[in-house]
């Protein structure tokens, strides 16, 4: 579904490959500095110099215009701040506004999602008062009314409490059984991303340094990734992750 080819941007990524099949859910992993948002900002182009190829569904993005990108993907950030006051509701319209539908048409999706994502109550709050943990579930609730095929999450709970960030990927998870979606996501919490991802590339110094089904993820491969030891043990359907002490 999703082909990359030779994606480089700067010194920060270089050269890379990769495929993506319909309705997979891959964790992107790496240390800090590593080249993972900026993997996700140049799979849309935001950046400019960026080279290489982006294909989905054997478009070029390239070759389509941005309104055409926005109808295919969408990009759920790590942080999201409003200065004035917008109603969440007339936040989510802009969702839809590539579409070119009558009003009442999009009130009608941003009801259908809101009542998905939980964030009925929201819909008449200011965009400026909301909450971390609000606000990502208004972004969820975005992304689902821009009813796209692929989303792109990048680092979407860093800035979120255990619960709100339990809540986050829980959502994420419900949303995906009710439509094929296929999603990139970036994040530094590792145990979730072994249990609800299907595949995890790790980053290093700008390249891919591992590309694996989740099970293939070891003590030892984290490690590679990581520079530091890792205890990974299992407990029911959770895993943990110890991480050793840093050797000077």
């Amino acid at each position: 579904m999703i082909h990359i080819q030779g994606l480089s941007f700067g010194r920060i990524i270089h050269s890379i490959d990769l495929d993506v099949i319909k309705g997979e859910m891959v964790g992107i992993v790496g240390r800090n500095g590593a080249g993972k948002s900026t993997l996700l900002k140049s799979i849309l182009l935001f950046h400019h110099g960026v080279s290489g190829e982006v294909i989905l569904n054997n478009q070029d993005f390239r070759q389509i215009s941005r309104n055409e990108i926005a109808r295919c993907v969408s990009y759920i950030p790590q942080s999201f701040q409003v200065d004035f006051d917008i109603p969440v509701m007339e936040f989510l319209f802009t969702a839809r506004y590539t579409y070119n539908e009558n009003r009442r048409l999009s009130h009608i999706r941003i009801q259908e999602a809101a009542e998905a994502c939980g964030t009925e109550a929201l819909l008449h709050r200011s965009m400026r008062v909301l909450s971390g943990g609000e606000m990502q579930k208004v972004l969820l609730t975005s992304a689902v009314v821009q009813d796209t095929p692929v989303w792109l999450c990048d680092e979407p709970t860093s800035s979120l409490d255990p619960r709100a960030e339990a809540e986050f990927f829980q959502l994420l998870s419900l949303i995906r059984r009710d439509r094929p979606l296929t999603v990139l996501i970036v994040s530094h919490n590792l145990p979730e991303l072994l249990i609800r991802c299907s595949r995890i590339i790790a980053l290093k110094d700008g390249e891919i340094a591992f590309d694996a089904p989740t099970e293939h993820y070891s003590a030892s491969v984290l490690e590679q990734i990581f520079g530091i030891p890792f205890c990974l043990v299992s407990a029911g359907k959770r895993i943990l992750l110890v991480p050793g002490e840093v050797e000077q």
